[in-house]
């Protein structure tokens, strides 16, 4: 037997080898030269074991090519003959594919070179030209096949080298992809190309195809982002070396072939597998663009650049789109010179910079890919020739609103990049301008007339470029700081302060932008000369408010801003007025006066003041944070002072006020915690000591006070004896068994007021804020000083740690111990990390000591609590994870690793008394799954991975649920670690083809046995469990999938392992069968992947024999076929088809003779997916395969189904139907034969599969949909699939719909459905839509499934007879309806159905040639739309763009504007374009007026109060037709609700704990009432009457006299009451309403309004107003003084 050469060995032998091999004509004597080839078979067996750790494989394959490389240049002929054997290359070779994955790159990269000095010196060329062709043959087969995965990544590794060192050519690869067998018959060249691409000529050489296969099969592995650098490489290497070849072969577009060989299969690719774009856009575009500027330009000739140039972009796919956008980036950022609109003449060059002129009409695309990578192309570098594109400037001044309302983070993170490095463009590009117009004016001086003419031109441009930069920048900075406004939803917020942020810090930081984007510019400048002062009030105010935002990002950077703005732009010392009076006691300080103190530090010391008073009001974590925030910022300012005249003047007086306070409400706690719950919020004082501590140069001026550090030390024990205090107060309530049930009945109010969630929130914050305090000082450097004068001593570090461990041990709320955690690890590692002197060795206990103690105490703190079990054992894993970190590798981590598995092993000792049993095995299953989950414990860990395997396995077999519950979660968890982290739950990780490779068996030889055990476990449970439906069968039932889930998953990700294969196979078709749906799914599923893919054909021919089994284990059977089709794509085309053709033939089987409604379904599901197949290949075979199917159809609903009960009929019946009807739209799909009207559908329709992947489950057909392709792209059809449900297999509607059964039946409900007429015809759209049913009751799908279907049915009557009032009646109760559904508080679904509703009914109005867009009538539709396009939920806005952007491509295309009919809108830019329209068509409009009154005063909307009918002839000078039809019939004119009663609703103080979230946190009520101000002042004059404008007058008076009298008592400042959003969005609305008030009406009434303005006006600048309401009062002012 061969021995392994262990790591020592190897690398001891690699340095004596030069000595044992002979040189200078020596030779080996027989023994010696033995000796050395048992050395040599001992090497390479080494390298072959999977169980080497990585640095024993590194030492193994370093030995093995030093002994390659000197044997074959040894001058002993045996060592020669041995080192170029072609057996001796090929088993290195073979080696180093399956063994690459555990190898270091370094070494990798070093077997390659010495592979390839092998082959290369090889003097037999016949056996180098063998193993050549063998090397070839071997990695092509492994990236062609599509098989293991871990073998894949080493195959690209050789390709890539082999490549570049010239070893293999193209076409070498070339001539071994033709010798295999049906390889020119694959799935890609013959059927996948796609119309816009011209076929190459019958002429063209044979290798093309050749080649382009071989491409798109090295792009399929692009879904895998760890091969995909990898495969750009290759492709690269292979293409370059492909055009260095001969003359004949180097032109890659061939004689006939038009296009470059990688254009087609990357289009494919892309078209197959739309997420990968992103990865050819990094790792394969760039590297093929770069070979040839020729290539590129035939490559933009497919891509719609022209198109996109003239704003056509809603005839193309986002693919499309965004691979020409790609395209183009990456040309503008190789400084290539790009070619398009190539002839068969010659070539139309383009400008350099034309891509930018291509985005700008993309900047407001629906899809976010598109809008980024546009604006990435739009804000590139400029020529130094013209550093500012005004154009630029305009769109961007346009979209950058849009971008700021960006919901998606990512998307809105490439923004702020994108913005950033824009904005220190435009900075660079204003320094180029001045000087470029400094040296024109000097060139105009020195020159002639004439050439000073052409000066004086330069000189005018680069003056107007100069003031276009201005504006724009002065633009905005005032829309930033806008965007800080109370009522701004979070994406504004924190998009705005990130970008201030980052300009301001490159302003301080003196870069690019420094000149333009100047730090006074942002902070001091109003944009109005005459008052400065003013503006810096308003922006520290915004910011200071912020700082007490909910969420935790944007009091952050808020907080990060103001701390760069009082560093770095305020004077150290200056003399400050400040005017600031103040209720509270004891605050003289804010009186009028002049004080020698920085000028913020008195507005951070009102802010306090305030935060304070808030905090202790509602005891919220925000307030909390906020408070603690700006205490640090007041620590901050004091620095340095050299006048002091307050506590808030001093750091050290500062942290004795936060410290004495806290002592002081920990002794209320201490006594009654309900009292500290009312009065004495802790977190808030320790979050203050948190960010102080945290603070920069905190120490340093603590060691500048007091150079001792006995204050400093004296502070530290203040602060650890307050944490002490604080567990002791909170541990009754966090240490109960279960602590939401601590005290009282969930919910239950005490005569305190005060509730079990508020006490166990004071409990949880206060020990989460200690402990995150303790942290901070573990992890400090000057905590830890190696000084033990300064530092840390040993009894900090014992006092530290073991009140963080006693925590961890008795905790029970898991989100306190997870806190803790992280504090007791920390202060693990800072003792490993302590180094000690030989005097402190020996003078007493070691600091690094401490964490083996707390180990041993852990050791009996599970056994102590081995009666006392939670599900996941509560803070004890933290405690071994913790202590672990401290040393993740070495003896004591196995020590402990060990110790654990023999508690976890432990037999269970069996006890009477059962209740109290004692199971230390759970906690220590529980450590061991934390100890393998933790990164940073996995290189140490990976050793016991196999036992601990093992363990789990048995663990499932228990008796007890604890230990089977702890094994499972453990055996999850190594299951996770195998799969790279991925969770083997998720439906992504299932997808990822053979993601845990067959390596796994040869790593862990125990797997194979575990696996069968698992699956073998109790089978004498019987067939027919189903039926017997005892408790106790139900539970074996349970237990058995708790065995067989995991080892499925295994089989999933591997493979069937050769040990056992035939048992292991058997198993899982014995599962197939299983009385459990779930686990036939899964055995069905596990099958289906494992079966090898030449072996799918036999296996699904097998499983559809016509065999006599029950119906399980027919639908376990239908369930594995439905699953290998989507494997058979690959196949060629010929057997594909057949396997299709199988499956159709076996119809009368599984339907016409089938009595089962469930298994009729999934085989009906599965003929569905054939044809989608057939469709997405573009296969000829599609149509004549809908015609067979369409043919049967009618058989597939019949009586003579079995329904084992009532429920289960339902779901048959539903699943059944759905499936008839995703046929019905595959079928006219195929024919290319779209039905008349098919938006009119009034069932809910399946959409169709984007993927080819049916692995995730059985029903999930409607999970994905499909974006088909120029041959099949009728809007109809598209539309029908979109607006398609979801349907859950495990959750079936919510109501069955009832369906004739009978052919006849189906016969005519397919022609119901396609009938344009149906609902009309039927009377189901009367009675949906009379007007006194237009609120939403009865069943809520029922509802939406009518709400949907009506907009189409409603559109086709409207279109026959508008002018009848039947059907305006019908079109005002449906508007109504729509109101209803797209209320906030409505459910999503019924959201998206009013969204989908009114979609439907815009696009027929489109296909009808509808084209009276502006008919009074249909206000109320657009108004609904506009609703929508401002809802909560993201569907919904993008399904109301969607509808937005036809209505306005319709109105386009009536006026024949150029690019009609093109318009697509992301939701923003869709609401102020559809406003816009709306004002334009409908500007004398007075129900139009009236709405938006109503809305800007924050009232409900017109139609939302009941059914609203106008007249055909509304709008001519016809008030008394509005008010006969409308006012009359409603009895409301305008009812605006007292203005009074809002004030007083919006100022009432919220003192609740928990805040209940607003239902929509998209809208912004200013910004929305502001768009409504200037919507109002666009309108026709005549719009409104006296009566109208009379109460606004009124109503406008009332609230400017309750503002001013709340002025005039109340002072305002930062965090004052009009901080809150309620208040500061009411008080807008009141003066854009006097604003509109003022613009129609100029007499008494509107001077009494205007005089109020003046005088808030005047007020409010004294008691510190809010700025951006006396901004917009100062506009209105300055409006009606001009």
């Amino acid at each position: 037997m061969i021995e392994f050469l262990s790591e020592t060995e190897s690398r001891k032998l690699s340095q004596h080898l030069g000595a044992l091999i002979p040189k200078n004509g020596a030779s080996l004597d027989l023994s010696a030269f033995q000796n050395l080839e048992k050395t040599f078979r001992q090497i390479i067996h080494t390298v072959s074991s999977a169980q080497l750790s990585p640095t024993h494989a590194t030492a193994a394959w370093n030995c093995l090519c030093a002994l390659l490389e000197l044997g074959i240049v040894s001058s002993d002929a045996r060592l020669r003959e041995l080192g170029f054997s072609s057996e001796t290359w090929i088993e290195v070779f073979r080696i180093f594919l399956w063994r690459a994955p555990n190898t270091k790159a370094k070494s990798s990269k070093q077997v390659l070179l010495t592979l390839t000095k092998l082959l290369s010196k090889q003097p037999n060329a016949d056996v180098r030209q063998c193993l050549k062709e063998h090397a070839i043959s071997s990695v092509v087969m492994m990236i062609c096949e599509q098989g293991d995965y871990s073998s894949v990544r080493p195959a690209f590794q050789v390709l890539d080298h082999f490549l570049n060192k010239n070893v293999v050519g193209p076409f070498d690869i070339v001539d071994q992809m033709a010798q295999r067998e049906g390889f020119q018959k694959g799935s890609y060249h013959a059927d996948t190309c796609r119309e816009e691409i011209e076929p190459p000529s019958v002429s063209r050489i044979e290798s093309v195809g050749l080649i382009e296969a071989f491409t798109f099969h090295i792009l399929s592995w692009l879904k895998y982002p760890d091969i995909a650098s990898l495969a750009g490489r290759v492709l690269s290497s292979f293409f370059k070396a492909f055009r260095s070849g001969p003359s004949e072969n180097g032109d890659t577009r061939r004689s006939g072939y038009k296009l470059p060989l990688w254009v087609r299969p990357i289009k494919e690719a892309i078209a197959r597998e739309p997420l990968v774009l992103e990865i050819c856009e990094t790792h394969i575009l760039p590297s093929l663009l770069a070979l040839d500027s020729t290539d590129t330009a035939v490559f933009l000739d497919t891509l719609p650049v022209q198109d996109l140039k003239d704003g056509k972009s809603r005839s193309h796919t986002v693919v499309d789109i965004q691979l020409c956008l790609s395209t183009l980036n990456i040309c503008a950022e190789s400084r290539r010179r790009m070619t398009y609109g190539t002839t068969a003449v010659g070539t139309q060059e383009c400008d350099e910079y034309a891509p930018q002129y291509v985005a700008y009409g993309l900047l407001a695309h629906p899809s976010s890919t598109v809008r980024i990578t546009a604006l990435s192309l739009v804000t590139r570098d400029f020529p130094p020739t013209n550093p500012v594109a005004i154009q630029t400037l305009a769109y961007l001044q346009q979209c950058i609103p849009c971008f700021h309302a960006e919901v998606n983070p990512k998307v809105r993170g490439g923004f702020i990049s994108q913005m950033s490095k824009y904005c220190d463009k435009l900075g660079r590009g204003f320094s180029a301008l001045r000087k470029m117009q400094e040296s024109s004016l000097i060139q105009t001086s020195m020159r002639d007339d004439k050439d000073g003419r052409i000066a004086t031109d330069e000189v005018i441009t680069t003056d107007r470029l100069l003031e276009k930069l201005l504006s724009f920048k002065n633009w905005y900075i005032g829309y930033l700081v806008e965007e800080l406004q109370p009522t701004a939803p979070y994406q504004r917020h924190i998009t705005a302060l990130k970008i201030l942020e980052i300009i301001i810090q490159q302003a301080v930081n003196g870069s690019g932008s420094r000149r333009l984007f100047d730090p006074a510019s942002i902070v001091d400048d109003d944009f109005n000369s005459d008052n400065k002062q003013f503006f810096r009030s308003r922006f520290v105010r915004l910011l200071l408010d912020l700082v007490m935002d909910p969420f935790d990002d944007v009091r952050l950077v808020a907080n990060s801003i103001l701390k760069t703005v009082f560093w770095n732009m305020y004077p150290w010392n200056m003399n400050f007025r400040v005017g600031l009076t103040s209720p509270f006691m004891d605050r003289s300080i804010y009186h009028l006066h002049v004080l020698p103190r920085r000028p913020y530090n008195t507005y951070i010391l009102y802010a306090v003041h305030q935060a304070e008073d808030m905090t202790y009001l509602t005891g919220r974590a925000d307030h909390a944070d906020g408070w603690g925030r700006l205490y640090s910022l007041l620590y901050d300012s004091c620095k340095n002072l050299e006048t002091r005249v307050t506590w808030s003047d001093s750091g050290s007086l500062i942290m004795d006020r936060i410290l004495s306070a806290l002592e002081n409400d920990i002794k209320i706690a201490r006594k009654d915690i309900r009292l500290a719950v009312k009065s004495a919020p802790l977190h808030g004082k320790l979050i203050a000591l948190r960010h102080i501590l945290g603070s920069e140069g905190f120490y340093d001026s603590a060691n500048s006070s007091d150079p001792d550090w006995e204050a400093h030390r004296t502070t530290n024990s203040r602060i650890l004896e307050c944490c002490t205090e604080i567990w002791a107060a909170v541990k009754v309530v966090l240490c109960f068994d279960s602590p939401e049930g601590h005290d009282s009945e969930e919910g239950e109010i005490d005569d305190l007021g005060i509730g079990t969630k508020d006490t166990l929130s004071f409990c949880w914050r206060a020990l989460k804020e200690s402990s995150s305090l303790m942290n901070l000082m573990v992890t400090s450097n000057h905590y830890n000083s190696s000084d033990s004068n300064r530092g840390f001593r040993y009894e900090d570090f014992q006092r530290l740690g073991n009140l963080a461990f006693s925590q961890l041990a008795e905790l029970r709320h898991r989100g306190a111990f997870s806190a803790v955690s992280q504090t007791f690890s920390a202060c693990c590692k800072r003792c490993a990390q302590v180094e000690h002197s030989v005097e402190q060795e020996i003078k007493g206990p070691l600091i690094s000591k401490l964490p083996q103690k707390w180990y041993q105490d852990a050791l009996e703190i599970i056994e102590e609590k081995s009666s006392s079990l939670t599900r996941r054992s509560a803070g004890i894993p933290a405690i071994i994870t913790g202590i672990l970190s401290a040393f993740p590798s070495g003896k004591f981590f196995d020590d402990v690793v060990l110790d654990l598995q023999a508690i976890a092993d432990t037999p269970l000792r069996i006890s009477e008394d059962f209740e109290n049993i004692r199971l230390p095995q759970v906690h220590a299953l529980n450590c061991l799954k934390d100890i393998f989950t933790d990164a940073l414990l996995g290189p140490a860990s990976e050793p016991h991975v196999a036992t601990t395997l093992e363990i789990a396995a048995g663990c499932l077999e228990s008796n007890l649920w604890a230990i089977r519950n702890c094994g499972l979660m453990l055996f999850k968890a190594l299951l996770r670690r195998l799969n790279s982290g991925t969770d083997t739950a998720s439906t992504k990780a299932s997808s990822s083809h053979r993601r845990l490779s067959k390596l796994a068996y040869e790593k862990y030889p125990n797997l194979p046995g575990m696996i069968l055990r698992l699956l073998c476990q109790n089978q004498q449970i019987s067939i027919d469990a189903l039926h017997d439906k005892t408790q106790a069968q139900n539970e074996a039932l349970s237990l058995q999938a708790q065995w067989v889930f995991p080892a499925l998953e295994i089989l999933e990700r591997s493979g069937l392992p050769l040990q056992h294969r035939v048992e292991i196979e058997a198993a899982i078709k014995y599962h197939m069968a299983s009385p459990v749906w779930a686990i036939r799914e899964k055995a069905a599923k596990a099958l289906a992947l494992v079966v090898n893919e030449k072996d799918l054909g036999g296996a699904i021919e097998t499983l559809l024999k016509p065999i006599n089994i029950s119906q399980n284990s027919l639908h376990g059977r239908l369930l594995c076929v439905r699953l290998m089709i989507s494997r058979i794509g690959i196949k060629s085309i010929d057997e594909r088809d057949a396997l299709l053709l199988l499956i159709l033939n076996s119809f009368e089987l599984f339907v016409t003779e089938n009595e089962c409604p469930f298994t009729a379904a999934v085989y009906l599901n599965t003929t569905n997916d054939g044809l989608e197949l057939l469709i997405q290949r573009r296969s000829r075979m599609a149509k004549s395969y809908a015609l067979r199917l369409k043919a049967l159809l009618p058989y597939s609903l019949r009586d003579t189904f079995v329904p084992s009960d009532e429920l289960s009929s339902s779901r048959a019946t539903a699943r059944l139907t759905e499936a008839v009807k995703r046929s019905l739209i595959l079928i006219n799909i195929a024919d290319n034969s779209p039905p008349r009207a098919p938006s009119s559908l009034p069932l809910k329709f399946p959409g169709i599969p984007k993927t080819t992947n049916k692995a995730s489950a059985v029903e999930q057909d409607s999970e994905t949909r499909t974006e088909f392709g120029d041959s099949f792209d009728d809007p109809d059809l598209i539309a029908l699939t979109n607006s398609a449900p979801k349907t859950d297999s495990e959750n079936p509607p919510r109501k069955a719909t009832h369906f004739n059964r009978s052919p006849e039946g189906v016969t005519a409900c397919t022609s119901k459905i396609y009938d344009s007429e149906f609902l009309l015809t039927s009377g189901n759209l009367p009675s949906l839509l009379e007007t006194d049913r237009y609120a939403l009751q009865g069943n809520a799908q029922q509802n939406d499934d009518q709400l949907r279907a009506a907009g189409n049915g409603l559109a086709l009557a409207y279109t026959k007879k508008p002018e009848e009032s039947k059907s305006r009646g019908f079109l005002a109760a449906w508007i109504c309806k729509l109101s209803l559904a797209g209320e906030e508080h409505s459910d999503v679904s019924t959201r998206v159905a009013a969204a989908e509703s009114i979609t439907g009914f815009i696009e027929t109005l489109r296909n009808l040639e509808f084209d009276d867009w502006a008919a009074p009538e249909l206000l109320g539709g657009y108004m609904c739309m506009y609703d929508i396009l401002f809802d909560d939920d993201e569907d919904v806005r993008d399904q109301g763009a969607v509808a937005a952007s036809t209505l306005l491509s319709a109105a386009a295309s009536k006026t024949k504007l150029q690019n009609a009919g093109s318009i697509s809108l992301m939701p923003s830019a869709a609401s102020s374009k559809l406003l816009q329209y709306i004002v334009t068509e409908y500007e004398s409009s007075n129900v139009f007026w009236i709405d938006a009154v109503r809305r800007l005063a924050g009232g409900i909307s017109l139609f939302r109060l009941g059914p609203v009918e106008v007249p055909s002839n509304f709008g001519e000078d016809s008030t008394d037709l509005v008010e006969s039809s409308f006012v009359a019939k409603n009895r409301i004119l305008l009812r605006l609700r007292p203005v009074r009663d809002m004030i007083q609703e919006a100022r009432r103080q919220d003192t609740v704990l928990f805040v209940e979230e607003k239902a929509n946190l998209f809208v912004d009520p200013a910004r929305d009432a502001k768009n409504w101000a200037d919507a109002l002042a666009e309108l026709h004059p005549s719009s409104p009457d006296h009566a109208m404008l009379s109460e606004i007058a009124a109503w406008c008076a009332e609230g400017l006299s309750a503002l001013i009298e709340i002025v005039e008592t109340q002072e305002d400042g930062p965090l004052g009451w009009t901080s809150k959003p309620d208040v500061f969005a009411l008080g807008m609305r009141i003066i854009l309403m006097t604003r509109v008030q003022l613009h129609y009406l100029l007499h008494q009434e509107s001077s009494i309004c205007l005089e109020l303005l003046r005088k808030l006006l005047l007020i409010g600048k004294e008691r510190l107003l809010h700025g951006l309401w006396l901004q917009q009062i100062e506009e209105i002012i300055g409006e009606v003084s001009l």
